[in-house]
């Protein structure tokens, strides 16, 4: 029966107008907008305000409320961090600190963060009712849950959030809807949103070494394709020693986390697990041609060509290859560009290739999100409070601590080169989640998927159909649960 009421609601919902994930035409079957990090200028060269730049808040005295965060952290993968202690000298980290002293003074509040690296730390707080913190934060996949238990509130219901403003990324929101229902935003304080952008990494001393083509200027012309990467990471695969047998002292034309090599390269390659329709449902793409042409083609360009090193289930591996010179090209994500910093050869960020030269754009794969959310028992005082504070973060941090983290870490403290720069640009700019990738993990990409890719076989037609069954019985139950939650 709950089948049948879910198909019947959703075959009645009127078609929506929103931004969905790929509900597109063209040969990458992706929305794409750009994303204004800039400032724009003048015609003198002088900054001009944007009034989308700017909160409409107002004034508000809280009387010293201490406003408690329950902030999940990732130290391995992202900086979620919304607070620090003290200053450090270490700019992103001092904006960060300023920007919420700042926000003390102006409400006249007390921010208070409480640490922890539990997933689900939230929901045993949520569940008892006892509005412990004022906001909380955690990774996308568990939140999506704690969404359908019905424990935590729609971004309407924060009154004072303006989700117009610049220093909320619409497109990004929008691909985290369902069923027109908005609980989740990403603001500019999210530097997930960035830190889990997927890039590969070149060696530049390499593709010099072996007279390969730049692979900056395949990127320009649009040639940076899957057949253009396997032809330069076949030449980078060497076996060094001549014993015959390809271990982590030889050379390698690519290496990666297992986990993560299909969704990297069938996000760039322009398709999805799941594609949202038009009425902001998700659907299964899995079974489509295009999907499985395109991961044969995976197969084909790293398993098939012997090309591919599995560097393990951290990025730490990887890395040390990559520095000690054994790689050519490395798979990885802006956050773990700092692990590069010290490697002394040259390296160049790119994106993921192209299926093929016909495909308009290269796309990138955001692996994930640390998602804020407020509690459903929150009094309505307790939400106008958490909205406020919310949106002039955010808005600070477009002023401050983005530019802090865009332009002085990404940009210059660890890309090497001015084509590295535009490179992150356009990664930023056409970032993509995929439902089978960063929300159903384990029943998708670390499950079948990932075993699929272990075994070196490519199965996935004869898995289709059990593929298809897990993901309706996934998707019908997000979609009833979201379907009866309030607007």
């Amino acid at each position: 029966m709950k089948r049948i009421t879910v198909f019947i609601l959703i075959v009645s919902l009127f078609a929506m107008s929103l931004l969905a994930c790929g509900n597109d035409s063209s040969d990458n079957g992706n929305v794409v907008q750009q994303q204004n990090i800039a400032s724009d200028e003048g015609g003198d060269g002088a900054a001009v305000q944007d009034p989308k730049d700017l909160d409409d808040l107002g004034e508000f005295d809280f009387k010293g409320h201490e406003f408690k965060i329950l902030n999940r952290t990732s130290d391995d993968w992202t900086q979620a961090r919304l607070d620090f202690s003290e200053l450090t000298g270490e700019v992103f980290q001092d904006e960060i600190y300023l920007r919420n002293r700042r926000l003390e003074e102006r409400f006249n509040v007390k921010i208070s963060i409480v640490e922890t690296t539990d997933r689900v730390a939230a929901r045993p707080i949520l569940l008892a009712g006892t509005n412990d913190y004022d906001m909380y934060t955690s990774r996308n996949a568990e939140v999506f849950t704690l969404a359908q238990e019905g424990l935590i509130n729609n971004i309407n219901s924060l009154d004072y959030i303006d989700l117009t403003k610049n220093y909320w990324n619409d497109f990004l929101t929008e691909q985290l809807t369902v069923t027109g229902k908005k609980y989740f935003a990403v603001g500019d304080f999210d530097f997930s949103s960035l830190d889990y952008c997927f890039i590969l990494v070149f060696n530049k001393e390499l593709i010099q070494n072996y007279g390969l083509e730049n692979p900056f200027d395949l990127v320009k012309k649009g040639t940076w394709t899957f057949d253009k990467f396997a032809e330069l990471s076949k030449t980078g695969t060497v076996d060094l020693n001549g014993d015959g047998a390809m271990d982590d002292k030889d050379a390698w034309g690519y290496a990666c986390r297992p986990n993560d090599v299909l969704p990297g390269f069938w996000i760039g390659g322009g398709v999805k697990g799941a594609e949202k329709d038009s009425n902001d449902i998700p659907q299964n793409m899995m079974g489509t041609q295009k999907f499985i042409d395109v991961v044969d083609k995976i197969f084909e360009i790293t398993h098939g060509n012997n090309i591919y090193y599995n560097s393990g289930g951290t990025m730490a591996e990887g890395s040390t290859l990559f520095t000690n010179g054994n790689i050519l090209f490395y798979g990885t994500t802006l956050f773990n560009l700092k692990n590069l910093r010290n490697m002394d050869t040259d390296f160049g960020i790119l994106p993921y290739p192209k299926y093929t030269e016909k495909q308009d754009k290269y796309y990138t794969r955001l692996g994930g999100g640390e998602l804020f959310f407020t509690a459903k028992s929150a009094t309505k005082e307790g939400l106008d409070r958490a909205s406020v504070i919310l949106e002039s973060m955010a808005c600070e941090s477009r002023k401050t601590c983005l530019p802090a983290y865009y332009d002085l870490v990404l940009k210059t403290k660890l890309a090497r080169d001015v084509e590295s720069e535009e490179i992150i640009d356009s990664v930023v700019a056409h970032r993509v989640f995929d439902y089978v990738d960063t929300l159903w993990v384990n029943e998708f990409r670390d499950g079948p998927i990932a075993v699929m890719f272990g075994k070196k076989s490519n199965t996935l037609v004869s898995l289709s159909a059990s593929l298809e069954k897990i993901f309706d019985t996934k998707r019908d139950s997000l979609v009833e649960a979201f379907l009866e939650l309030e607007d």
